[in-house]
């Protein structure tokens, strides 16, 4: 997305350069900036009550964050940001993007495109969280994503929030009752009952 800034819209910006393990910011400070993220990889992740790491968000390359705190009431970062490779940023203040969107019609359009699928895929997480077991949820999963997808198990787990054994023993069920059919990483739904 930054491609459709102008190098004169991108002076604005402030480049930051950080190194792997390095955090660009911490839980519960305010968000007065969105972050574009040129290589690199980045997530966030909080600490629970019993010192594990739950990670919310993984960014990499190409990818944009922040932009939805940006312009919000609860505007405080949800977790730590912390690079897991050598990373390069550019930050932008909310007064400069609302300039660059006045400026730049394409780069706004991009831009509301962008948080438009935030929303949608958080109401289709929430939506997958609500199913009733494993099951559903597979099934579910498998419907949003046009009745297939290639991941690895480790990878649905982690979609799906669910412990890595049990989505095996489920998957081995749904295969089983010829519900599903796995090949590798390619899962595809034959059937939803």
């Amino acid at each position: 997305m930054i491609e459709l800034l102008t190098e004169e819209q991108k002076l604005k910006g402030r480049k930051i350069n950080l190194k792997k393990d390095e955090r660009l910011f911490l839980e519960n400070q305010i968000n007065n900036e969105v972050f574009f993220l040129i290589n690199g990889e980045i997530i966030i992740s909080s600490l629970d009550e019993n010192g594990n790491e739950d990670i919310y968000n993984h960014f990499y390359g190409g990818d944009i964050f922040g932009n939805n705190l940006l312009f919000s009431d609860k505007n405080r970062y949800l977790g730590d940001a912390v690079a897991l490779k050598n990373s390069v940023i550019y930050a932008f203040s909310k007064e400069i993007i609302l300039k660059i969107f006045q400026e730049n019609v394409k780069f706004l359009e991009a831009f509301l495109k962008i948080n438009a699928n935030e929303t949608i895929n958080s109401k289709l997480k929430i939506k997958l969280l609500a199913k009733r077991n494993i099951k559903d949820r597979i099934i579910y999963f498998l419907n949003i994503n046009g009745g297939e997808i290639n991941m690895s198990i480790n990878e649905l787990a982690a979609s799906l929030i669910i412990n890595r054994v049990c989505i095996s023993r489920v998957i081995s069920n749904l295969i089983a009752q010829n519900i599903i059919s796995k090949k590798g990483k390619l899962i595809k739904l034959i059937s939803s009952q």
